[in-house]
């Protein structure tokens, strides 16, 4: 009999293959910087997708501590890559763990770079505040060369959005309902195509069409 969804324990197995191993290390960081890091297989899935986009300039708000970094930067078609993280301490630390002549690292906030910079991109990844999503959206809009993907992860908030609102802790409900505003708000813009792939908390990919 065909089970009707993913086994949980398939995600595990994956997650061991040693191409999903990166060379981070995780000694001196504290559990708080372990669980924003980005999945390991949401990285190697991104690094397929980006490998056939081939950008050229890319933009990612939320580096963190480097860990979805890693798995980007080795893209041999990236000429500019811009990593973005309001924190100071982790992007000391994504500064630390990757060397590499094409990243250029900012101390700052994911809005107001998208609000101030003259660039225009081949590729934006946000993994920041999920409140911050949808105003993100609309700028990121502006800021992506046609053809162009922004990506978004964590959107199913590991599948608390579906959930009935009964059973969601209160802390989650105002992020359950505004990335749920979010992936509507995607889903009816003419001018972009996307999907969703339910790995790590949920990605969703819209490439500019227009």
């Amino acid at each position: 009999m065909k089970p009707e969804i993913l086994q949980p324990h398939i995600e595990e197995f994956i997650k061991n293959l040693s191409i999903y191993n990166i060379p981070i290390n995780y000694d001196n960081l504290d559990i708080r910087d372990k669980e924003q890091a980005m999945d390991p297989v949401v990285g190697k899935f991104l690094n397929f997708v980006l490998n056939i986009k081939e950008p050229s300039i890319v933009l990612e708000i939320g580096c963190g501590v480097g860990v979805s970094t890693k798995y980007l930067i080795s893209i041999s078609s990236i000429k500019r890559y811009i990593a973005i993280d309001a924190n100071k301490r982790r992007l000391d630390i994504c500064k630390n763990t990757i060397k590499n002549k094409n990243i250029e690292f900012y101390n700052a906030n994911g809005i107001n770079y998208l609000k101030t910079t003259k660039l225009s991109f081949d590729a934006i990844i946000i993994d920041s505040v999920k409140s911050d999503y949808s105003l993100m959206w609309h700028l990121a809009k502006k800021k992506i060369e046609r053809g162009g993907l922004i990506i978004f992860d964590d959107v199913l908030l590991y599948g608390l959005i579906s959930q009935n609102k009964s059973i969601i802790p209160r802390r989650y409900l105002n992020m359950c309902e505004q990335l749920i505003e979010l992936i509507r708000e995607v889903s009816c813009d003419s001018n972009y195509g996307f999907s969703i792939i339910p790995v790590g908390g949920g990605v969703l990919l819209a490439r500019n069409v227009s």
